[in-house]
């Protein structure tokens, strides 16, 4: 019985030098997790025209590869070959004589894990080549590899300081995955977080604390990145007292009590800058020659973003005049003085009299009622927002006096 050649070469029987050997193997590709990729499995045949059917088994690693597909390649297409796959095994072969050429005789789809990582071997193994002579070639396999892109998460800022009611804007980038959704969550819960990282501080904070705020991947929940977020408390600033009225040259002491801190220190300033001020003494101009308003403000040394207000209100000089300004009376008669105070809101003012001859009532004045003798009153109207500033009016009181009747001569 006669045995061919290449039917011993098949087996292997004669060694690799026979007629060569024929290589089916896998290509490479990368990807992020979670994608599909492409692989190509090519034959470069050692049997040129005689290659009739090929088979091999494809194996993926485990939690690398969620699933992958097997389809005919466009060498195989063209020998008009179908493919027929059971599990990882594959069998590529066709009722006819058409040889099967070199090139691309297979694509394999694969659907890669959300947590792949790394470089995935896809191994091509177990590879037979079926002859039209119905024999076999010696055939090797080489594998394939997916490098995975690694996911990473990136958060900004990293840290950061708010108070009380404060927000914060995080923002957070995925690297490595065509899903760059992540999920916000903090710890421990104080303050709101929204789904786009706006965080906002509560609005008390008794206690200076730390916030820790993590953006998840979402394509791989194993990825993640946090913040620290400082909570200050509030400092706020007291100024005693919040409204004062000065004329020209006076002052007034402000006093500055800085809360939620030992340090007390605070920065004095003028708006505008108006008159002066020294460790919160605040001396009003020498010259006003109109009303205006001046805002003193504290601000915290400890805490520059706190600050507290008081207002000045700066007034000209204060005038006081006085109408009528000079009357005669009798006892019987009344007089209504009328004052009128100048560049002040206050235009109250204290009446009196010099000598305390009658009386007078919120400006109206009554003359005793017994006059002996001609005699002057000084009427004074002093201003109550500068006692410094009056104004004065004359009284000239006479005594009641009777007509004489007059005496005609006698009718002729």
């Amino acid at each position: 019985m006669l045995v061919s050649i290449r039917f011993l070469c098949g087996l292997g029987l004669l060694g690799s030098s026979c007629f060569g050997q024929s290589t089916l193997s896998l290509s490479s590709a990368s990807g992020e997790p979670g994608e599909s990729v492409t692989l190509n499995i090519s034959l470069d045949t050692a049997h040129p025209g005689e290659t009739a059917g090929l088979q091999w088994t494809l194996n993926s690693p485990a939690g690398g590869v969620a699933s992958f597909n097997t389809a005919v390649g466009p060498a195989a297409a063209a020998a008009q070959k179908s493919l027929y796959c059971a599990n990882t095994t594959c069998l590529l072969a066709g009722i006819n004589s058409i040889p099967l050429s070199n090139g691309v005789i297979a694509t394999v789809t694969l659907t890669l894990s959300p947590t792949a990582t790394g470089n995935l071997v896809v191994q091509l193994s177990n590879p037979v080549e079926a002859l039209l002579d119905g024999t076999g070639g010696s055939i090797t396999a080489a594998n394939g590899i997916v490098s995975v892109d690694a996911i990473s998460v990136a958060i900004t800022p990293t840290s950061a300081s708010v108070s009380s009611a404060q927000s914060l804007q995080l923002s957070a980038t995925v690297a490595g995955a065509k899903n760059s959704s992540v999920t916000w969550t903090m710890s421990p819960q104080l303050g709101s977080l929204s789904n786009s990282g706006l965080y906002t501080a509560p609005s008390t904070i008794p206690t200076a604390q730390t916030i820790v705020v993590t953006a998840t991947s979402v394509a791989d929940p194993t990825k993640s990145a946090s913040a620290s977020i400082s909570l200050v408390s509030a400092i706020p600033v007291a100024l005693s007292p919040l409204l004062a009225s000065l004329n020209p040259s006076q002052a007034q002491q402000f006093t500055a009590n800085v809360n939620n801190t030992t340090n007390q220190a605070v920065t004095w300033s003028l708006m505008p800058a108006i008159g002066t001020i020294s460790n919160g003494l605040y001396t009003a101009p020498a010259n006003i020659t109109s009303p205006q308003t001046v805002t003193v403000t504290a601000t915290s040394v400890a805490d520059p973003t706190n600050s507290g207000a008081a207002e000045v209100y700066l007034s000209p000089p204060v005038a006081v005049t006085l109408n009528p300004s000079t009357i005669y009376l009798q006892p019987w008669q009344t007089i209504q003085f009328a004052a009128n105070v100048n560049n002040n809101p206050n235009v109250a003012v204290i009446w009196s009299l010099n000598p305390a001859l009658g009386s007078i009532s919120n400006g109206k004045y009554r003359p005793p009622r017994e006059i002996s003798k001609p005699q002057s009153v000084t009427v004074t109207a002093t201003s109550v927002a500068d006692p410094t500033k009056s104004a004065t009016a004359i009284i000239t009181l006479v005594p009641f006096q009777l007509r004489t009747p007059r005496k005609f001569p006698p009718r002729e």
